[in-house]
């Protein structure tokens, strides 16, 4: 099964050299290597999750090259899932055949640079999630930002489209010489940072060392997030970056952020955890409460939405430091379903935008009118993102919130204060877009969704129908991980 494993992290990357090479003006032949390149990792990683043991806490399918990458470094290519990175690659091979079924009927400059752009992103991606060597997840981690950068520079929406480039580019970078900082000191103290060894190590660090990476990987990991107040980067990425684009760092890339938090901060220092945890409260409800009004206020749609991403992560972020079982399964179930509903919300206003090249609120209204099935599918995609319970997001929070509840009820009771500022903001938007007269005078023809937009919408609505209903789907595959996690965790306490 480790050859499977290693298929399915090959194949986008050898999509997109194929694509790149392919004649610029052929798009449909573009389009199906692209779409076929995907659908075949999206079933490599089915078969991995098939042959999946659902009961083994421990890493599985592994790939491993015997001799060191980097001797110098003790980086080694170690591939491997477990329950955590399982959900994850899952995800991420469902969200990207989304993505290349969604250009379809696009005219893109430049098409098989662009596609193969995100063949390469969807190789990093998998490969940060497979990675258990942690200055291998590293490198993947970094090797996302090249594509992302030159999606969101070339092929922006507006002129504002370098700024939201240059933003990206210089928090990711401040957030990633935390991150390596704190891996080289790793590296100093254990002569190697494979996750095996840093789990499974019956040597915990000193405690002031534990400070120390814990605030270095915390910082690291906030900015990927994000976390108030490093999220200025990312309702600027959002409205430059095209659907597709907004899409991925909505769905799969803040997960990265924690993602590594679930592989760094907490096994690896579960002492400094206690120390850093008002602070790190503080900051995650001030971001909550702060960016969901923030979202009242804007007129631009995908700043709405990118503005309650960064309110949804802080709650993940609440749940991963709340340290049990509840509160960690919960922010794994958070961030699929946040990513289920963002793909969802960031295509539907993809689609108003190729159509009247607009993302201004004032402009929209009416539109269940002349619109009804997108209307449909807005209404139960808002219902997602404020957490109406049958949805995925609701089963997430509530977890969350009872986790954190044994931790802290004063910040239980901030996050759910901040749930009931998310359905305001939420049915504000929906009953701004959706209902009121058609404003005529700005817009005169209007076509609902077509067949091929149709068909994403609806294998995203069935999927987040069906974990919002049978959540043990996910709950299941991270289960023995989080419990493993929580021992481990626990031992390092004492110890």
């Amino acid at each position: 099964m480790s050859n499977i494993l290693y298929l399915a992290l090959c194949t986008p990357l050898v999509g997109g050299f194929i694509v790149i090479f392919l004649p610029k003006n052929d798009f449909y032949l573009i389009r199906d290597v692209s779409f076929t390149a995907s659908l075949l990792t999206f079933l490599w990683c089915l078969t991995l999750w098939v042959k999946f043991d659902y009961i083994n806490s421990n890493f599985q399918f592994v790939y491993f090259s015997r001799e060191y990458l980097l001797k110098e470094f003790y980086l080694q290519f170690l591939l491997g899932v477990d329950g955590f990175s399982m959900v994850f690659i899952l995800l991420t091979s469902f969200i990207f055949p989304l993505c290349f079924w969604s250009i379809y009927n696009k005219d893109i400059v430049f098409f098989n640079v662009y596609v193969s752009f995100f063949l390469f992103l969807e190789f990093s991606v998998l490969g940060t999630f497979l990675s258990l060597d942690l200055l291998l997840f590293f490198i993947f981690f970094e090797i996302i930002l090249i594509p992302m950068i030159f999606i969101i520079g070339i092929w922006g929406s507006t002129l504002r489209k370098i700024r939201a480039m240059y933003l990206f580019l210089i928090y990711t970078a401040f957030g990633s010489a935390f991150i390596l900082f704190a891996i080289f000191l790793l590296i100093l103290d254990k002569q190697s940072v494979n996750f095996y060894y840093l789990f499974y190590s019956t040597m915990p660090l000193a405690k002031d060392k534990q400070i120390l990476l814990c605030f270095l990987f915390f910082i690291g990991f906030s900015v990927k997030i994000p976390i108030f107040p490093l999220h200025i980067w990312l309702p600027e990425a959002h409205v430059e970056a095209p659907t597709e684009g907004s899409i991925i760092l909505a769905s799969l890339l803040l997960k990265l952020g924690g993602y590594g938090l679930l592989r760094t901060s907490l096994p690896i220092c579960p002492n400094a955890n206690f120390f850093f945890l008002p602070i790190i409260y503080t900051f995650c409800l001030f971001g909550i409460i702060f960016c969901s009004f923030i979202a009242l206020r804007q007129n631009d749609l995908k700043k709405i939405i990118a503005y309650s991403s960064v309110a949804h992560m802080n709650i993940v972020v609440l749940g991963i430091f709340s340290m049990n079982i509840q509160g960690i399964q919960g922010s794994v179930f958070l961030m699929v379903g946040h990513a289920l509903a963002s793909t969802g919300l960031f295509f539907l206003i993809g689609c108003l935008y190729d159509r009247h090249k607009n993302r201004l609120l004032n402009y929209y209204g009416g539109l269940v009118q002349s619109m009804p099935i997108f209307s449909s599918f807005f209404f139960f995609f808002t219902l997602c993102n404020f957490s109406f319970p049958g949805t995925p997001n609701f089963i997430g929070e509530i977890l969350i919130l009872v986790g954190v509840f044994e931790i802290n009820t004063f910040a239980m009771f901030w996050a759910t204060i901040s749930s009931v500022i998310t359905v305001t903001y939420s049915i504000w938007l929906f009953n701004r877009l959706v209902f009121g007269t058609m404003r005529l005078n700005y817009i005169k023809y209007f076509t609902d969704v077509q067949l091929w937009e149709f068909e994403i919408l609806f294998y995203t609505t069935v999927s987040a129908i069906v974990i919002g209903l049978q959540p043990n789907y996910v709950l299941d595959i991270s289960n023995f991980s989080c419990l493993h996690l929580i021992q481990f965790y626990n031992f390092g306490c004492i110890a």
